[in-house]
């Protein structure tokens, strides 16, 4: 279920980006990033959805936020 959520916020990422609709674009991956936090793909959706946009701030909120996640999960494993 999990993986059917993610794959369908990137798809609709995607189209939403092509519509030039890039609010839409950073709320699905948004939702997407909710269900599965540690989604590389939606991830990347959100920073060029951010970037499209012209947020540069948001774009690198999102980065800052997946790289506290990667530490967590990476010191969890140790």
């Amino acid at each position: 279920m999990i993986s059917t959520i993610v794959d369908v916020a990137h798809v609709l990422g995607r189209l939403l980006i092509d519509a030039d609709d890039h609010r839409g674009a950073l709320d699905a991956a948004t939702v997407g990033l909710g269900v599965e936090p540690g989604s590389e793909q939606l991830h990347g959706d959100a920073v060029s959805a951010a970037l499209a946009n012209g947020d540069t701030a948001e774009a690198e909120r999102i980065e800052c936020r997946f790289a506290a996640l990667l530490a967590e999960l990476n010191s969890e494993l140790v």
